[in-house]
């Protein structure tokens, strides 16, 4: 919902009949009074995704190195209050690190120092810290790489799930499609629904690394989910019964 009040920009200079410089001066003061309010729109759009979402890499801008002082890092962006991007280059770092520091800034450019100062006059997040002989880069590890969820949805078909008892309890792994971190719903279909029912079980959702009994844990975890198919009564099955499972899991995920 909207916010019940707003911020009242400043009020503009009106025109009567009056001589070109009494109209110049207004004109003026009419165009400073737009350059600020714009400003404060502008401040207001990158402290609040600033709060929201924090500053980093958000793609690309990944670091690499051979010999000698120069750091290579690839094209990409990142958050900064808006999103900044990085058309790839290099970095010079500097000798005798342990560590050293590696800053980007609002304005695409690096800083590098040995005392984790950020650059004076422009917003900048900590990029990487490296260490560094009299010649040549050591290592390099990443800092503040942004990962923002986004809302996605995993499909899949599964063939031939055997039900040869009155039920069937299945665990669905889409790990190799994607994960979901915050669940959301799942569309389940089967190719018979004449004989067939399904639901979920074991709803509540624990990480793929809990220290549970069993492997996959009964539970949703970010990589999979169980299911349990049951055969309807009155209902002639073969030897054999199989049913085809259809689905689609819906959340928030990263990537």
């Amino acid at each position: 919902m909207p916010l019940d009040y707003h911020v009242s920009l400043d009020a503009r200079s009106t025109f009567t009949t009056q001589g070109p410089q009494t109209t110049k001066t207004k004109l003026n003061e009419n165009f400073d009074i737009c350059e600020a309010n714009e400003q404060n729109i502008e401040d207001a759009f990158e402290d609040s995704l600033h709060d929201l979402c924090g500053d980093g890499v958000i793609s690309g801008m990944v670091p690499s190195y051979t010999t000698g002082l120069q750091l290579t890092v690839s094209s990409g962006y990142a958050l900064i209050g808006r999103i900044i991007p990085w058309n790839g280059g290099t970095v010079a770092v500097l000798a005798n690190a342990d560590p050293g520091y590696i800053f980007y800034a609002q304005d695409g450019t690096f800083h590098v120092d040995l005392d984790n100062t950020p650059p004076s006059g422009k917003s900048s997040f900590l990029y990487a810290t490296y260490t560094s002989d009299s010649s040549d880069i050591l290592s390099v590890t990443r800092q503040n790489r942004l990962v923002l969820p986004k809302l996605k949805s995993i499909s899949d078909t599964i063939e031939n799930i055997l039900v040869t008892d009155s039920t069937a309890d299945y665990h669905v792994d889409h790990s190799a499609l994607g994960s979901i971190l915050v669940q959301g719903y799942l569309d389940l279909q089967l190719s018979n629904p004449e004989a067939f029912f399904i639901e979920q079980i074991y709803p509540q959702v624990v990480s793929d690394t809990s220290d549970t009994e069993n492997s996959p844990p009964h539970a949703a975890t970010p990589t999979g989910f169980w299911v349990r198919i049951t055969r309807k009564t009155g209902y002639t099955y073969s030897d054999v019964p199989t049913v085809n499972l259809t689905y689609t899991r819906y959340g928030l995920g990263y990537g």
